[in-house]
């Protein structure tokens, strides 16, 4: 029996000397500091080496393998923290599963469509993020023929105007909560978000033909979605609007917010839903009438139960939707769910119901959506701009706090922004310093574009007290261009 003591000493020194990539993120609450650190550290628990190449697993338990659905969202995280390399080895690792008709295929012989199309927004996300466009080019013929499959798949659904999926996309299975093949919404959802990261991917390369077809495409997938959704749309007990994950569901003892995490996916990632959507506001409110203990319950696949790992998911659709603080009250109700080991369960049981849960425990998802939601509350992309620090509410800014980001990897640059108040409380310093990516191709210099800028919320100080040093009010919202730096000092 080895001595306990020093193993425990050797194993917390490997992580401290390990390059991984910690100190991204400055948070003013110790114990959601702790959390955020110890989803790093999760992350790369469940990292294992397969074919020679890292694969982010959903856990080390029940579903300990490649999971694309969760999988992006882990790569995703790596790579904004600044881990491209295993981001971008991570993707290459799926590759494998990329058939000659471009369809990805992992979960053989399951039928789950929308893998596809999530392949497709994570290379792109990926590229972006790393300003890899080398790498992209290389990669094409791939995102070309995976857009080649999902629209084969959709017209599929075109030759018999009687099936309710029609114009939509095939059966398939759905998950997180509903079992079974069926037509369901989270694959249109999915396919549309990869047919905008196609767009966007098009338009980089200058590969215009491509930019036309899928932007056809999309257009015609959006009606048909449009006309579907309004024919499947129902009401919850309480009148709110909403949307049935299964196309054409007729069924009427589910709980409504079952799988509603799916509609909250293209709410953060795509650009589908105008603002004050009537469908958007209802079903984050049917998920808000739904919370036990501050998360969604009867989510996932336990009736009663927390949705554990799909919460966070429904607190940055909130956030995107400018509902900032219903985002943190979120936030806060899933970190109180962790164990001492920060780490959650994918699901559970509420406390005083039942001590059952279900799924991984610890689970990747998790931990990767914790990581997600403290970066994008504090630095959320938009299509021209990054918005910095309105996720900040103002009871953070306490005396001798210290809250931000450094050398944060966003589609445009790299990204440090903090506020620090002094000990007495008093005052206050901002500070914005950023790298926007370059691009050798004049024609696509979309990163060095003057529409392209940053925007600093000053809202939370605004809200603290805090004033300009001539006494003056604070504005809600500064403009920094990229590759320049912005000092402000406040005080009260």
């Amino acid at each position: 029996v080895p001595d306990m003591s020093r193993e425990r000493r050797r194993t917390a020194d490997w992580w401290r000397k390990s390059d991984l990539p910690f100190g991204r993120v400055q948070l003013p609450d110790r114990q959601l500091q702790y959390l955020f650190d110890a989803s790093v550290r999760v992350l790369y628990q469940h990292r294992d080496i397969v074919d020679g190449e890292p694969n982010f697993q959903p856990g080390s338990t029940v579903y300990r393998g490649l999971w694309i659905h969760d999988g992006v969202y882990y790569i995703e995280a790596a790579a904004m923290l600044g881990d491209t390399s295993s981001a971008r080895r991570a993707i290459e690792g799926i590759f494998r599963f990329q058939q000659p008709d471009g369809r990805v295929r992992v979960m053989f012989p399951i039928e789950m469509q929308r893998e596809t199309p999530m392949l497709v927004w994570i290379m792109n996300r990926y590229a972006r993020i790393a300003d890899n466009r080398a790498w992209l080019r290389s990669s094409w013929y791939r995102v070309v023929s995976a857009m080649e499959f999902v629209k084969g798949m959709r017209e599929q659904t075109l030759q018999d105007p009687l099936q309710p999926y029609y114009g939509l996309m095939p059966p398939g299975f759905v998950d997180g909560g509903i079992a079974g093949l069926t037509a369901d919404y989270s694959t249109v959802y999915w396919t549309i978000t990869g047919l905008e990261a196609a767009i966007d991917m098009a338009m980089w390369l200058g590969e215009s033909a491509r930019e036309a077809e899928w932007r056809s495409l999309l257009a015609e997938l959006l009606q048909s979605y449009r006309t579907a959704a309004k024919r499947d749309m129902r009401r919850d007990k309480h009148g709110n609007l909403y949307l049935p994950v299964r196309v054409a569901d007729t069924s009427s003892t589910d709980a409504p917010q079952r799988a509603q995490w799916a509609i909250c996916e293209p709410i953060v990632l795509s650009s589908m839903f105008p603002p004050n959507d009537p469908l958007v506001e209802g079903s984050l409110a049917l998920l808000d009438s739904s919370c036990v203990q501050g998360l969604p319950a009867t989510l996932g696949w336990m009736d009663g139960g927390i949705g554990v790992w799909f919460a966070p998911l429904y607190g940055l659709a909130h956030f995107v939707r400018g509902n900032t603080d219903r985002a943190m009250k979120v936030l806060y109700a899933f970190a109180n769910h962790a164990t001492p080991h920060g780490s959650w369960a994918e699901e559970q049981m509420p406390k005083g119901v039942s001590s059952r849960t279900t799924g991984d425990y610890p689970t990747t998802s998790a931990t990767a959506c914790m990581l997600r939601s403290v970066i994008y509350m504090l630095a959320l992309e938009q299509t021209n701009s990054v918005e910095l620090l309105r996720g900040v509410p103002s009871w953070w800014l306490k005396p001798g706090s210290s809250v931000g980001v450094s050398n944060l990897l966003t589609r445009f640059g790299s990204v440090s922004a903090a506020i620090s108040v002094n000990k007495g409380g008093r005052s206050a310093t901002v500070s914005v310093s950023s790298l926007a990516h370059g691009d050798a191709d004049d024609a696509m210099a979309q990163y060095t574009d003057k529409v392209n800028v940053i925007r600093l919320s000053l809202a939370s100080l605004k809200l603290a007290g805090f004033k300009n040093r001539d006494g003056s009010e604070l504005d809600k919202e500064v403009q920094v261009p990229w590759n320049q730096t912005l000092h402000i000092d406040v005080r009260k």
